[in-house]
């Protein structure tokens, strides 16, 4: 293949060559054909000298023939019209032979040119006689030739097709690089979510069971539990205090409280107004008490007479200055509009609105 190749190399090199020089070849020719027409054209045009000789001898033969006819015209009484014709024949001799001239001078140099175009001419006959002698050495084989080059042909489409495809393919790799890029980055964002996701899960799992931990049936019972007896203990002491006619307090499972008489076990519902107040009283003192684990020193009611009738709120005044002053509790601030409040304070301060301002004055 390689062989077939070198070969076919060189036949293009020759061949290349010959169609370079053919123009050549032709322009020699058809000069060479021109010069033989010259060179015909030239045979059958005196020679300068030989004209230039004639042209004297025909001047002689003028100057003479004019005597001859003078004499002849005044002799033999000649008719002197001829005599013109035969002027008329030397000039335009004459006009011939000076456009000769240049012609003639030109000769040699016409001469050389078209010596020298045989001369290539013969040399590029031996170069394509030598080429075409080459060529036989070769064995070339036109329609192996064409074949070659149809498959040649044939090569370079299908390498102009694998080209388009391949920039095809390059583009839609380039595509899908940036593709694999953005998915990538997607990824990447995914991942992130992926792990704020397990650490919202186990902090949810985590809350879950901290609200499985507190719930009413875990922790909150075991603090009930816990706290329900203490609290029944220091809410019974307390309302021992304010003289009622009930020697217990208890509290079931949800904290709901029950008064317990000569008469039965009471709710709530069942008691009185001032009843309900002194047993609100005594067990936010209880669950205090309970909270700080020391003696009660200090507490703050906030309107504790409200619906309460007269009656009442003086029973209210009453379980204040029995209960309160023997359990320790060495402040109590009570905010209220009721004034028989103030038969049991030590110290009382009237806030009074004027204007858009308050003023607060001690009693």
């Amino acid at each position: 293949m390689s062989q077939i190749k070198c070969r076919l190399e060189e036949i293009y090199k020759w061949r290349y060559i010959y169609e370079e020089l053919s123009p050549v070849i032709g322009e020699i020719e058809a000069t060479h054909y021109e010069y033989n027409i010259l060179m015909k054209k030239l045979e059958n045009v005196p020679n300068p000298i030989d004209l230039v000789s004639r042209i004297n001898e025909l001047e002689l033969e003028r100057e003479t023939t004019i005597k001859r006819m003078s004499l002849l015209e005044t002799k033999y009484h000649i008719d002197p019209g001829s005599i013109d014709t035969k002027l008329s024949e030397l000039f335009n001799l004459k006009e011939q032979y000076e456009q000769l001239i240049p012609i003639a001078s030109k000769t040699d140099l016409l001469r050389k040119l078209i010596e020298e175009h045989i001369n290539l001419r013969s040399q590029l006959k031996r170069e394509k006689e030598e080429l075409e002698r080459k060529l036989e050495l070769l064995d070339y084989d036109e329609g192996v030739h064409s074949k070659l080059l149809e498959e040649r042909k044939s090569i370079e489409d299908k390498a102009k097709t694998l080209a388009m495809r391949v920039s095809s393919l390059k583009t839609r790799i380039d595509s899908l690089r940036r593709e694999i890029e953005e998915l990538e980055e997607e990824w990447r964002n995914i991942k992130k979510l992926e792990q704020k996701y397990i650490k919202l899960s186990k902090l949810v799992e985590m809350l879950k069971e901290i609200r499985a931990l507190y719930s009413k049936d875990q922790l909150q019972r075991d603090i009930r539990n816990i706290a329900k007896p203490i609290i029944e203990n220091y809410t019974r002491e307390y309302f021992k205090c304010f003289g009622l006619d009930y020697y217990d307090v208890k509290l079931d499972e949800d904290f709901n409280i029950y008064l317990i008489g000569h008469g039965g076990i009471y709710s709530v519902s069942a008691i009185s107004g001032g009843e309900r107040m002194a047993l609100s009283l005594a067990l936010r003192m209880a669950i205090a008490k309970a909270l700080t684990g020391e003696s009660l020193s200090f507490m703050m009611m906030d309107e504790p007479t409200v619906h309460l009738d007269e009656v009442r709120r003086r029973q209210l005044t009453t379980m204040i200055r029995r209960g309160v002053r023997h359990r320790g509790l060495s402040q109590l601030i009570v905010v209220t509009h009721d004034r028989e409040l103030e038969d049991v304070a030590d110290v009382v301060y009237r806030v009074q609105k004027s204007g858009v301002f308050s003023t607060v004055t001690r009693v």
